[in-house]
C-alpha cells in the first residue's frame, strides 16, 4: 500500500508544470502559495535536491523568508539563484487526514550590465544546472559556450563557475542567456558598452585615431581591424599607410574604401610606476568618396566589405535597398563579384547617394555618384523634335531607344505607320509631338569599334513639350498631363509659382478634378490664365502650357456694338436731313409769300 500511495505522488509531482518565475538581480521574487487557511505543518523548499532553510521571522538573517500560510519570498536575488524550486507543504485536510502539496517553480534571473571597453568581465552563470550560454551578439544566436566542450572563443575563459570575457569591446554587446539541459532560461544578460570613437574620412585623404592619453610609459600597442594585426609604422622611413602618431594615436594616409570598419587599439601603460596597465580604444571608421560617371560606363565599387550587411542608394528619393548579404543584387543591371558592387551602362537613374552599412546599422562606406546631364530637348505639340547623336561614321548594330522603361519601335524608313523615324546613323525624328512624349528617353547604340571589339554608347534626352491653348470662359478643360513620371503641377496665375497638383497629394482646390491621368478646369475663368508646368520628382519640367482666355465672344460683342452705333448715326443723319429739308421748303414758302404780298401792294388801283 506504501509503494502505491508512493507511485501515486510522483505521478501527481510529475504531471504538475513548473510555475515560471522571474525576477532581476538584486530584487525580490515571491514563490506564491495559494492554498487555503488550513493548518500547515513545517514545509519544505529545496533546489537542485538541497533543502533550502526558510525564515518565519524578520530577525533571521538568512534570504529566504515565509509569506503567508505557504508561500516564499526570495530577497536580494543572485544569478545562482536562478534553477528550479520544489515546495513540499504538508497540510491537514478536514482536521484529520494529514495531505502533501508539492508546487514547482522555474526561477528566470534578469540583469543589466554596463561595460567598460577593455575590461575583463566576469560573469557568475556557470551553474551546476546550466548546459549552455548563448548571445545575439553578431545578430542571430549562437552558442559561446557548451557543457563538455567550454568556450568557443580564445577572447572567453570559463574557470570556478564563471564564464570570462577578456577584454572587453563593443563586439561583445547583446544579450546573453543561460539554458538548462531543458531548454529552460535560467538567466539573461544584457551587456551594453560605450559606443566607439566615430571617425570619418575622404577616400585619398588622411584620418587620426586619436588616443587622448597622459605621458606614461607606452609599451608597443596593437592595432586591428577585422581581427587582423596591422603593423603601424614608427618612423616617416616606413613604407606602409599607417603610422603612429604621438604617445598612441595613429594615423591612416591614403585613405581606400576597404578602409571603412571598425578598429581596436590595444595599449600598455606603467601605471603608477609599478603596476602595468592596458587600455583598449575602438573607433568607427566611415569613409566617403565622390565619383563622377559618364553615361553608359561600367562602374565597380570596391564597397561589399567582409562586415559590409546591405548597401542601400536614394536615387529614386528614398533609400532602397540594391545589395544584401545573403540575397545579392537588387537588379539585372547591378552584379556583384569579388568584393565589388557593378553598375552595368551607367545612367542618370544612377546618380545619388549610396551608403554600405554593417549588421548593426553603422555606416561604413558613403558614395556620391554624379554623371553627365542629359541633353535637353524641346518641342512645340503637334510639331517634330529630333534626338541628335553625334557620331563618326562607324557600323551601327540595330539600336534601341527607351522611355518610362518601354522599348518604343523606331522606324527605319518613311513607309512606316509610327511617329518615331530613324534619323542619320543613330538618330531619331519625333514627329507629330504629343503631351505624353514629355520626359526621359535613353538611346542605346552598338557599334565597331577599329572593326574588331564591339562598344556600346548610351545617350540620354530630356524631352520638354510646350503648347498654348486658347479657352472659352465657362469651359471645362482636360490637361493630359499627368504623367506617369509628373511629381507635380505647378502655375503662376497668381503672379507666383503655386502648386496646384502634387503626387500623393492630388488636386489644390475644388475647381480642380484629376482622373485618367488628365487635370481638369472646370469652369475656366481669366484667374486661370497663365503658364503651368509638370515637373518629374527631380524638378525637371516635362510640360510647359500656356492658357489664355479665348477673344471671340468679345470680338463679337464688340461688332455688335460698331453696328448699332453707325445704325444711330445713319438715323440721326437723316432725321438731321428730313428736319433741314423741312427747313428749306418752309423758307421757300415763306418767301414766295411774301413776294406776291409785296407785288399786290404795288398794283394801281382803278377809277
Amino acid at each position: 500500500m506504501l509503494t502505491l500511495l508512493l507511485i501515486f505522488g510522483i505521478i501527481n509531482y510529475c504531471g504538475a508544470a513548473s510555475r515560471s518565475v522571474s525576477g532581476i538581480k538584486g530584487g525580490d521574487v515571491t514563490l506564491t502559495c495559494d492554498f487555503e487557511d488550513k493548518k500547515i505543518t513545517p514545509f519544505n523548499l529545496s533546489s537542485r535536491s538541497e533543502i533550502i532553510p526558510v525564515c518565519e521571522t524578520e530577525d533571521c538573517s538568512c534570504r529566504f523568508f515565509k509569506e503567508g500560510s505557504c508561500g516564499v519570498i526570495i530577497k536580494d536575488l543572485r544569478l545562482r539563484d536562478a534553477g528550479k524550486y520544489i515546495l513540499r507543504v504538508n497540510y491537514t485536510n478536514y482536521q484529520t487526514e494529514v495531505k502533501r502539496l508539492i508546487l514547482e517553480y522555474q526561477l528566470h534571473i534578469q540583469d543589466e550590465i554596463s561595460v567598460n571597453t577593455g575590461e575583463e568581465l566576469k560573469l557568475d552563470v556557470l551553474l551546476t544546472n546550466a548546459d549552455k550560454v548563448e548571445t545575439n551578439s553578431s545578430g542571430e544566436w549562437t552558442e559561446v559556450w557548451t557543457r563538455g566542450h567550454g568556450v568557443s572563443s580564445d577572447r572567453l575563459t570559463d574557470s570556478d563557475g564563471n564564464l570570462t570575457i577578456n577584454a572587453f569591446t563593443s563586439n561583445d554587446t547583446g544579450t546573453y542567456r543561460v539554458l538548462d539541459s531543458e531548454g529552460e532560461i535560467l538567466i539573461t544578460l544584457t551587456l551594453t558598452g560605450a559606443a566607439p570613437r566615430s571617425v570619418s574620412g575622404i577616400k585619398g585623404g588622411d584620418v587620426t585615431l586619436t588616443c587622448d592619453f597622459e605621458d606614461k610609459k607606452i609599451t608597443p600597442f596593437h592595432l586591428s581591424s577585422h581581427s587582423e594585426i596591422i603593423p603601424v609604422c614608427e618612423t616617416e622611413d616606413c613604407t606602409g599607410r599607417v603610422f603612429k602618431e604621438g604617445s598612441c594615436g595613429v594615423i591612416i594616409k591614403d585613405l581606400r574604401l576597404r578602409d571603412a570598419g571598425k578598429y581596436i587599439l590595444r595599449v600598455q601603460y606603467t601605471h603608477d610606476q609599478t603596476e602595468v596597465k592596458r587600455l583598449i580604444l575602438e573607433y568607427q571608421l566611415h569613409i566617403q568618396d565622390e565619383i563622377s560617371v559618364n553615361t553608359g560606363e561600367e562602374l565597380k565599387l570596391d564597397v561589399l566589405l567582409i562586415n559590409a550587411d546591405k548597401v542601400e542608394t536614394n536615387s529614386s528619393g528614398e533609400w532602397t535597398e540594391v545589395w544584401t548579404r545573403g540575397h545579392g543584387v537588387s537588379s539585372d543591371r547591378l552584379t556583384d563579384s569579388d568584393g565589388n558592387l557593378t553598375i552595368n551602362a551607367f545612367t542618370s537613374t544612377d546618380t545619388g547617394t549610396y551608403r554600405v552599412l554593417d549588421y548593426r546599422g553603422e555606416i561604413l562606406i558613403t558614395l556620391t555618384l554624379t554623371g553627365a546631364a542629359p541633353r535637353s530637348v524641346s518641342g512645340i505639340k503637334g510639331g517634330e523634335v529630333t534626338l541628335t547623336c553625334d557620331f563618326e561614321d562607324k557600323k551601327i548594330t540595330p539600336f534601341h531607344l527607351s522611355s518610362h522603361s518601354e522599348i518604343i519601335p523606331v522606324c527605319e524608313t518613311e513607309d512606316c505607320t509610327g511617329r518615331v523615324f530613324k534619323e542619320g546613323s543613330c538618330g531619331v525624328i519625333i514627329k507629330d509631338l504629343r503631351l505624353r512624349d514629355a520626359g526621359k528617353y535613353i538611346l542605346r547604340v552598338q557599334y565597331t569599334h577599329d572593326q574588331t571589339e564591339v562598344k556600346r554608347l548610351i545617350l540620354e534626352y530630356q524631352l520638354h513639350i510646350q503648347d498654348e491653348i486658347s479657352v472659352n470662359t465657362g469651359e471645362e478643360l482636360k490637361l493630359d498631363v499627368l504623367l506617369t513620371n509628373a511629381d507635380k503641377v505647378e502655375t503662376n496665375s497668381s503672379g507666383e509659382w503655386t502648386e496646384v497638383w502634387t503626387r500623393g497629394h492630388g488636386v489644390s482646390s475644388d475647381r480642380l478634378t484629376d482622373s485618367d491621368g488628365n487635370l481638369t478646369i472646370n469652369a475656366f475663368t481669366s484667374t486661370d490664365t497663365g503658364t503651368y508646368r509638370v515637373l518629374d520628382y527631380r524638378g525637371e519640367i516635362l510640360i510647359t502650357l500656356t492658357l489664355t482666355e479665348s477673344k471671340e465672344e468679345l470680338k463679337y460683342i464688340n461688332d455688335d456694338e460698331t453696328e448699332d452705333t453707325g445704325l444711330k448715326i445713319w438715323i440721326w443723319l437723316a432725321v438731321f436731313l428730313v428736319a433741314l429739308m423741312v427747313l428749306i421748303i418752309f423758307a421757300v414758302k415763306k418767301r414766295q409769300r411774301k413776294r406776291r404780298h409785296r407785288n399786290t401792294e404795288r398794283a394801281p388801283v382803278s377809277k
